[in-house]
């Protein structure tokens, strides 16, 4: 999308290579990108997403209650399930944000917003 359109502040790459400010953005949003994420790794692409984001945190993921790891494609460790709302609030957050539920999808938003 980034390559057809002009978006000043659109990033399409890998974000753990990106090199924005802390805060820098009022939505971060992710869909379908962290099923592809190891779960070694997953810590550190979530912890680039929080920090970027100074009001809202949408994730549209696969969910599943546990973690598990699915074939994709044919190859093993491609594609891995779980809560990345549930993760994100307990390994990131203070009780500045609260979840919201929405079919699936996990929406973070500040407190003091609601």
């Amino acid at each position: 999308m980034t390559a057809h359109h002009n978006f000043d502040n659109a990033y399409n790459g890998p974000i753990l290579d990106s090199n924005f400010k802390n805060e820098s953005f009022n939505l971060v949003f992710t869909l379908g990108v962290l099923i592809h994420i190891n779960p070694d790794q997953l810590l550190e692409h979530m912890a680039k997403i929080y920090g970027y984001s100074k009001k809202y945190i949408l994730i549209g993921e696969y969910f599943n209650r546990t973690p598990i790891s699915i074939e994709y494609q044919g190859k093993k460790e491609k594609l891995f399930k779980r809560d990345f709302g549930k993760f994100l609030l307990r390994t990131l957050t203070s009780n500045c944000l609260i979840m919201v539920f929405f079919g699936g999808i996990f929406t973070m938003v500040q407190a003091s917003m609601m």
